[in-house]
């Protein structure tokens, strides 16, 4: 490893400025890392709604105005002696460049690549131009996020530095989690929490109402009366109540920057083929919870392309803030008429969380705001059990057959286990206790009885949100996009293009948001550009690829335009199954990749699908050993004759001692040549 001294220095070069270098340099001879403090209020802000030329319910422009001009302002009337504020901490300057001209509170700190600096003397001036879409959100978010780490780094390092401080945090915000602990350990700072970080503390006792609130949203977030929502306050307060109110900004940005539930909704049901009981959905929104869902699957057959329409929409869930759960159904897959042998369904419970959690990350889907569920690990309780058999007790063969009818493999003689198939997806949505289930439609009979039997056994009505089934999707799955059905002009049933508007263009616009800072997408896996060229105009989210003697290439901002041309055959079904057949290249290809480079999940893949064409392996044959015959015994032995007599066995032919010779000779090793007389 680099010493504390080479470590600063990579740390720190090609810097412009470094500002409290000897807090770092002393980190860096304690051996500990730097904690990337910025990195979480960047994540913070990044995941901020900010929809451009959007001035209405924004919180970053409300946190400008609320807090970073305000502060801003103060500032500046302190260097001109004109301020009641004392030295403060840390860095304190205004948050304007040194370029500024004069009369300037804020300035819009840019590349020059992307216009350079822009310099606002009041909020007003800022709210245009972003309404006019002359600011960018993800410009305007670096610029908050670097003005509330130079906000709270003094305060940060002030509770570093003061055990006394750190004493008061654990005593004042005890994690309710926290097992006891056996020996004193130390206190790794404020970000050490989970519970509660020690910055929480900070907002004990802060009077809110010194700053100066013309957004009815914030003023109700720092406990404002009614009264005072209009009232503006004076410009001069004091620095130390303002920069302490300043991590309850942070703490509470995130639900003061989300969507309204109104919003929420929408972004959750979008694309889904229909929403049963949306009223429960919309009162928990309402409520500022967190809804919380799941999605299951059985390891029956091998995943499919075709899992990209729930994953994708599942990405949706994780931005409107619900909890996903995905429930891998071994229970279940054994169960549905015997589709997966009991001695697979373990491997392929396996197989599926391998491909499930690589497709995730393929696409850029957080894991870690995932939680994998197998069924048996609570299916085979007593509870459950219990709960079933009551359920067996109520409901009828009729309703029991009609709610699997589309779900449970139909057979002329149908086994009990596919009539038990229903009841246990029910009473899944009370034992992983979620608001909603998700599904494709072919689910709506089992989601109708959940709805009308679990009430009865005393739980409560879930909602159900069910994903369209794209038409002719298997057709695509099991042959090549070329030999799928695709006829010109012809948008019912259309396989290929159902595949563009469930799975292409709702990838291609999460891979937008996240290149606006817009998403909760990670990285993801290989090629991660959204669907379109690079010659695409602003608002396009798919582009239909062609060459230029066929007209080049289409520009589409939403699937209903994609539509219409291809209804007035402006589109040729060749075209658009070439840019489908690459779509989903793209899509496999880091699946396939992660694949080959782990051996644990291909072990598992042939464990989980045997071929069963494959010939049993042929056991190789022993190998004889000769074994000389003990004394008196073997065909040329001397018997004795009626008289007592032994008789005289022929003496042994020249070849008959060789052969003995060489066979003795493989038992014990080289041994020297005997030479046979003739």
């Amino acid at each position: 490893m680099t010493t504390p001294e080479e470590k600063y220095e990579l740390i720190t070069q090609r810097l412009a400025e470094v500002l409290g270098g000897d807090i770092l340099k002393a980190i860096l001879a304690e051996g500990r890392s730097p904690k990337a403090y910025w990195e979480l209020i960047r994540k913070k802000v990044k995941a901020a709604f900010c929809e451009e030329g959007n001035v209405e319910d924004n919180g970053v422009l409300a946190f400008v105005n609320a807090v970073l001009i305000p502060i801003s302002q103060l500032r500046i009337d302190r260097q001109k002696g004109d301020s009641v504020l004392e030295a403060g901490l840390g860095d304190q300057r205004p948050f304007i460049s040194d370029d500024a001209p004069d009369g300037t509170v804020f300035t819009m700190e840019r590349d020059e690549k992307h216009g350079g600096n822009l310099h606002y003397a009041s909020f007003d001036e800022l709210e245009v131009d972003f309404k006019e879409k002359k600011v960018h959100p993800k410009d305007l978010k670096t610029v908050v996020a670097n003005g509330i780490a130079r906000l709270l780094e003094p305060i940060r390092k002030a509770f570093e530095e003061n055990e006394e401080w750190q004493k008061i945090e654990k005593l004042a915000y005890p994690d309710p989690n926290a097992k006891p602990e056996k020996k004193k350990k130390k206190h790794d700072g404020p970000l050490a929490s989970t519970s509660c970080s020690g910055v929480n503390c900070w907002m004990v006792r802060i009077n809110f109402n010194v700053m100066n609130v013309n957004w009815p949203k914030m003023a109700a977030l720092f406990g404002l009366r009614a009264a005072d929502k209009q009232r503006r306050l004076p410009t001069r307060v004091r620095f130390a109540e303002i920069i302490l109110g300043c991590w309850r900004c942070i703490n509470i940005f995130l639900l003061l920057t989300m969507t309204t539930p109104e919003e929420k909704y929408e972004l959750i049901t979008q694309r889904l083929a229909e929403v049963l009981g949306g009223d429960i959905l919309k009162a928990i929104l309402a409520e500022g919870r967190s809804p919380k869902a799941y999605w299951g699957s059985a390891p029956t057959g091998r995943p499919h392309i075709g899992y990209l329409v729930a994953l994708t929409k599942i990405a949706d869930f994780l931005r409107a803030g619900v909890e996903v759960k995905i429930l891998l159904a071994d229970v279940h897959a054994f169960l549905d008429n015997l589709k997966a042998p009991l001695e697979l369904v373990a491997y392929r419970t396996k197989y599926y969380e391998f491909l499930l959690t690589t497709v995730f990350t393929s696409l850029g889907i957080p894991i870690s705001r995932l939680q994998f569920v197998q069924g048996s690990t609570y299916q085979l309780t007593r509870e459950y059990n219990m709960d079933n058999y009551k359920l067996c007790a109520t409901v009828t063969e009729h309703d029991a057959k009609k709610a699997g009818a589309e779900v449970v493999k139909q057979v002329e003689s149908p086994l009990l286990s596919g009539l038990l198939y229903p009841g246990l997806q029910a009473l899944d949505e009370q034992y992983l206790d979620v608001d909603f289930q998700f599904g494709g439609v072919d689910q709506r009979k089992i989601f109708t009885f959940a709805e009308l039997y679990l009430p009865r056994l005393g739980y409560k009505k879930r909602a159900h949100l069910m994903n369209a089934m794209v038409p002719g999707l298997a057709e695509l799955i099991r042959k090549k996009v070329k030999a799928a059905f695709c006829e010109e002009g012809n948008v019912e049933d259309n396989g290929v293009l159902a595949f563009v508007n469930a799975v292409l263009i709702p990838i291609s616009q999460l891979r937008i948001d996240r290149q606006k800072g817009d998403s909760v997408l990670e990285a993801g896996l290989g090629d991660q550009r959204p669907f379109i060229s690079d010659d695409a105009p602003d608002g396009t989210v798919f582009t239909m690829e062609r060459d230029e003697k066929h007209g080049g290439n289409l520009h589409y901002a939403s699937f209903d335009e994609l539509e219409v041309d291809f209804k007035e055959k402006k589109v040729h079904p060749k075209d658009l199954k070439t840019v489908v057949a690459n779509g989903i290249a793209r899509l496999l290809e880091p699946i396939r990749k992660a694949f080959e480079e782990n051996e644990e999940w291909q072990k598992i893949e042939r464990l989980a699908y045997p071929d069963p064409n494959a010939k049993p392996e042929k056991k190789k044959k022993k190998e004889k050993v000769y074994h000389p015959p003990p004394p008196g015994k073997g065909k040329n032995t001397q018997k004795p004759t009626e008289n007592g007599d032994a008789t005289t066995a022929p003496a042994p032919t020249p070849t008959e001692v060789q052969h003995a010779v060489e066979e003795a000779a493989k038992q014990s090793g080289p041994e020297p040549v005997v030479s046979v007389p003739s």
